[in-house]
Parts: C-alpha cells; sequence; structure tokens
C-alpha cells in the first residue's frame, strides 16, 4: 500500500485531554486545523470526510448529521480547489456552531452542534481515524 500524507493536523483546546471523549466532554471553543500539503479538488476533500465520519459513527448519528454534512460539503463545493499551504480551519463555539475558514477567510455559515464537531474530530481521532499516528499526537499520547 501507497500512502501519501495530504496534510498536517492540529487540535487545539483549553486543556490537555487523553481521548476524543474527553474532547466531546470539555465545554468551550475548540479548534482543528489542517495544512494542506498537496492540491485537493473538492470531490476528494468531500469524499475524505463523509467516509471517515461514516466510519466514526453510527447509523443514527449519520441520519443526524446529514443535513449538517450535506452545508459542509455545500461550503467546500463553493471554495473550490485547496493548494499546497492552505490552512483550513474548523472552529467549534458553543454559541455558533463550526465555522470553517480557508486562510483565516471564513467560509459558508457556521454549522450547528458539537455533535457536528465531535464527527468531525471524529475523522482524525476517533475509534476509526484516518491515520492512528495523527490520533496520538492530536491527544498528546
Amino acid at each position: 500500500m501507497f500512502f501519501i500524507k495530504a496534510y498536517v493536523a492540529a487540535l487545539y483546546l483549553g486543556d490537555r485531554v487523553g481521548s476524543s471523549l474527553e474532547v466531546a466532554l470539555m465545554p468551550g471553543p475548540k479548534r482543528l486545523q489542517l495544512r494542506m500539503l498537496q492540491n485537493a479538488g473538492p470531490d476528494d476533500f468531500t469524499s475524505a470526510l463523509v467516509t471517515g465520519i461514516r466510519k466514526n459513527t453510527s447509523d443514527a448519528e449519520l441520519v443526524r448529521l446529514g443535513d449538517r454534512i450535506a452545508q459542509l460539503q455545500r461550503t467546500i463545493n463553493r471554495i473550490g480547489r485547496t493548494v499546497k499551504g492552505d490552512n483550513i480551519t474548523l472552529d467549534y463555539l458553543p454559541e455558533s456552531g463550526t465555522r470553517l475558514a480557508v486562510n483565516g477567510v471564513s467560509q459558508g455559515q457556521a454549522i450547528a452542534g458539537a455533535d457536528f464537531f465531535d464527527a468531525l474530530l471524529g475523522i482524525f481521532a476517533g475509534d476509526r481515524p484516518v491515520d492512528s499516528m495523527l490520533k496520538k499526537g492530536l491527544l498528546g499520547q
């Protein structure tokens, strides 16, 4: 198998945690930031996100998240292609939800619910993360 690193990621929280459950239970703002290491089209990006969410959520959770996942997909499609060096930031703010920004410029509307941010984080730090070493790094293990 040949694996190409497409991004590096960082998780910013108010306190240090050791598991994705602790992140989910932590109140307050949270940030997941990706720095692109290669160009990516919107189809590649949305496919990876949706696949990662599906791997880390139950069928019932997936149904509850459906409209919000579609909202994220529409936003990513409007952004279009990301290029090497772009910074993609996913900020969770309890009062408004998850905001997506590319290179500091906010994109689309906030996506409601802590459960949505938790589902996104699950891609990287859930039970079936996209990369187990990345998960350990994000959680400071």
